[in-house]
């Protein structure tokens, strides 16, 4: 019998096959595609606002990322963007004075360190600033779910948009600290990411799962708290910092904020407080977030205010961040940042902040000042006038930039100053004490900011000097008795009459009761200084500025009063406020753009007019 024949025009069963076979290719290639592609997905996750603000599209955005890596898809990927870049044409555009010269050696390899001084104060010739410090190029971020979420979300944003050529690698993992390595060894992951990000930074926050027991192999666990714990949890803080540094890298450890629960948030208290000594004792940088979520008393909130609205800071669980509340701590870690390394802002009109350390003799120790510096000046090395701007009484060198650092940026680049915030340690008074070692601190601004500052900073010899309470008395009085420093003074809020200051504890301190010891206080009063130097105040543009609520009110409008009898030029403005940051904050323009007027209009201190 002849075999049947398919009936005519029906499918042949290789025929049939071929729309399933098409599906699966397809679906395959997408899948290889979707692996090959998973940075670039993430990537997109993480900076589209919608879905970027759900925790499952950003949870599943870096599972898809952990598959690429496990499947060897992302080093695929590597290996053709790799081979991609070699197959472009190398093009080179040379002037025509560079056309016979000879290839340039490689760059050498960014630093983050700002430099060493130069050593002369009145060198005026030397290299750009940013061409000297360089510009952290990759940033590692690593952490639990909060670097997962939305904290690490913006955080990430933000360093990849508000800055100039940074890279940023971020890892965060749910459920997941320093003291369950056996549950995620974050050593080894973190090893894993120096070898092949090759970070400059690396940022880590970790903490809010680490108020547990240490589990340790085959030994009893370490029980939360007690001594033990502290020294292994401490000794761990230690050697990521050890692993971080031994590639070279910078080490920046983020606390964990204060918590809803008050049991827990005493819990994350003393991780923070371990973390941050350990931290610092290994070289490595510790940026608090704990005030950021408090209110004025020190209590927990709630609320913020984000571009002029108010905003929940926490999801419902009272520890993680809703969307607003990780746009607005990134943004106030990434002013804390940009004090440890030096980040370029992507908007001219903000400055670039150094930060820098002196080994200071008059103080005995290492102490640091910030200085805000105009992109322009600071890439092209043009020299700029300076204004030291000097903190209170309580206050440290990070002060104004706690309370003003976006302003202090913009005003700094308004205004083409380079405005420098140096140390007046926590009543130190800005004077010598002959009574407390290590306890000069005139000397400290007068013979050693200002050297440093002129050394390395893009500045020539105009300089002004403003603080605010204390650093009010500070500034004038420095002026006044170092008139070829300093072209113009202000003081806000300032102590004008030391004598009015008497029982102040730090001030009897340093300088002895005031009854056995006039002459040396009214050596360290502005008003006793006027009085005993009318000429050096007639050569001195001031200006002076109280709040008419202010405690120190009525010694300034006798400070004014002062001023005008003797025939000294200054500006006296009393105005509605008290002693507070909020009033120092609103009249900061006034005083940088009046010193800036002054500076341009003499370009000489006044001793050497």
């Amino acid at each position: 019998m002849a075999p049947r024949s398919p009936p005519q025009g029906g499918p042949r069963p290789s025929e049939r096959s071929e729309p399933a076979s098409l599906v699966v290719g397809l679906w395959l290639t997408a899948l290889a595609l979707t692996l090959l592609f998973a940075g670039e997905i993430r990537s997109f996750v993480v900076h589209d606002r919608a879905l970027g603000a759900r925790p499952v599209a950003l949870a599943a955005a870096d599972a898809l990322v952990e598959t690429s890596e496990r499947t060897r898809a992302s080093w695929l990927a590597e290996r053709l963007s790799s081979l991609a870049e070699r197959a472009k044409p190398e093009v080179v555009w040379l002037r025509e004075d560079e056309a016979a010269a000879p290839p340039r050696a490689p760059a050498p390899p960014a630093r983050v360190d700002p430099p060493a001084p130069a050593g002369d104060a009145g060198v005026t010739e030397r290299a750009p600033l940013l061409a000297e410090v360089g510009e952290p190029k990759r940033v590692l971020v690593i952490g639990a779910s909060s670097v997962l979420l939305h904290f690490g979300v913006e955080l990430e944003r933000t360093l990849r948009t508000s800055y100039k050529g940074v890279e940023v690698t971020r890892l965060g993992k749910l459920a997941t600290g320093l003291v369950r390595d056996d549950f995620f060894d974050w050593p080894a992951k973190t090893t894993e990411l120096l070898d092949k990000v090759e970070p400059h930074v690396v940022i880590a926050q970790f903490g809010g799962n680490d108020a547990q027991a240490i589990s340790l192999a085959r030994r009893a666990p370490l029980m939360f708290a007690t001594p033990e714990w502290d020294e292994e949890y401490g000794r761990r803080i230690e050697a990521l910092a050890e692993l971080v540094q031994s590639r070279g890298a910078r080490l920046i450890v983020i606390g964990m904020p204060m918590m809803r629960e008050p049991r827990f948030s005493k819990r994350i208290e003393h991780v923070n407080a371990i973390t941050s000594e350990r931290a610092q004792k290994s070289g490595a940088s510790f940026i608090s977030t704990w005030d950021l979520s408090a209110d004025p008393r020190g209590e927990y909130t709630n609320s913020i205010r984000l571009d002029g609205a108010s905003h929940l800071l926490r999801s419902s669980d009272g520890v993680h961040f809703t969307r607003e509340g990780a746009v607005y701590m990134a943004r106030k870690v990434s002013e804390q940042l940009e004090r440890e390394v030096v980040l370029v802002p992507a908007d001219e009109d903000r400055a670039v902040v150094v930060r820098r350390d002196i080994e200071s003799k008059a103080l005995g120790r290492s102490v640091s000042y910030l200085a805000y510096v105009p992109q322009t000046a600071a890439r092209e090395g043009d020299a700029l006038p300076a204004l030291l701007l000097l903190h209170g009484a309580d206050g440290s060198f990070t002060d104004w930039s706690d309370h003003a650092h976006r302003a202090l940026q913009e005003l700094s680049s308004r205004h083409e100053l380079v405005i420098v915030t140096p140390e007046g340690g926590a009543s130190g008074w800005y004077v010598d004490s002959p009574l407390v070692p290590n306890s000069r601190y005139a000397s400290h601004i007068v013979e050693e900011v200002v050297a440093d500052v002129g050394a390395t900073m893009p500045v020539d010899e105009r300089r002004g000097i403003a603080g605010l309470s204390a650093g009010g008395h500070g500034a004038l009085t420095l002026a006044l008795k170092h008139p070829e420093l300093f072209a113009s003074a202000s003081s806000m809020s300032g102590v004008v009459d030391l004598a009015a200051a008497a029982s102040r504890e730090a001030l009897v301190e340093r300088l002895g009761p005031y009854a056995d010891n006039r002459e040396r206080w009214e050596e360290s009063s502005a008003r006793h200084l006027v009085e005993a130097r009318p000429d050096v105040a007639r050569a001195l543009p001031m200006l002076v500025t109280v709040g008419a609520s202010d405690r120190w009110a009525p010694e300034n409008r006798a400070f004014a009063e002062l001023l005008a009898s003797l025939g000294v030029d200054h500006s006296f403005e009393e105005h509605a406020g008290g002693h507070d940051w909020p009033t120092w904050t609103e009249k900061l323009p006034r005083h940088v753009a009046w010193h800036a007027e002054q500076l341009r209009a003499g370009a000489v201190t006044p001793a050497s007019r």
